[in-house]
């Protein structure tokens, strides 16, 4: 079925009637006929340019994880805990750090404070990612036009 825009601006599916212009077919359903041409409605461009924002924020966080095995991440929380519990008791119980000390041949005490320095840099930087991504959301969140949602990028 082709689509039609009336002189006045509005478009119907149909077939051509006298009078009236050919219109490119519509993209989605989230499109509407506006000055000529079909536009993304406008929470529709929000939701999309706000997918595109979390997904560059994944590749953000991607990077940082790509050295890493995914399984070694998985231990980071018990490693920082451990860490953590060491600075306040030198006799904490520690079985992720004593197993990763005893094959890499690193002291626990030594492991611990690189945990916590890489902890550290960890937090500061993925709360970086964040922040950016919660910013560029309310910032397209604020917008009235689409060309506004477009211009706002990673």
């Amino acid at each position: 079925m082709a689509y039609i825009s009336s002189i006045d601006g509005s478009y119907y599916e149909g077939d051509k009637q006298y009078g009236d212009i050919d219109v490119p077919k519509r993209p989605s359903p989230n499109h509407i006929w506006q000055g000529g041409e079909w536009v993304l409605v406008l929470t529709m461009a929000k939701s999309t340019q706000i997918k595109y924002i979390n997904a560059e924020a994944d590749k953000a966080f991607a990077q940082i994880l790509a050295p890493y095995p995914a399984h070694e991440v998985s231990t980071w929380p018990n490693q920082y805990a451990e860490a953590w519990a060491l600075q306040s008791d030198p006799a904490a119980y520690t079985p992720t750090l004593a197993g990763i000390a005893l094959v890499s041949g690193e002291t626990v005490a030594v492991l611990a404070t690189a945990v916590l320095a890489k902890a550290a840099a960890y937090t500061n930087v993925s709360g970086q990612i964040v922040g950016k991504r919660k910013l560029k959301t309310a910032q397209i969140e604020s917008c009235v036009t689409n060309a506004e949602v477009e211009a706002i990028t990673w």
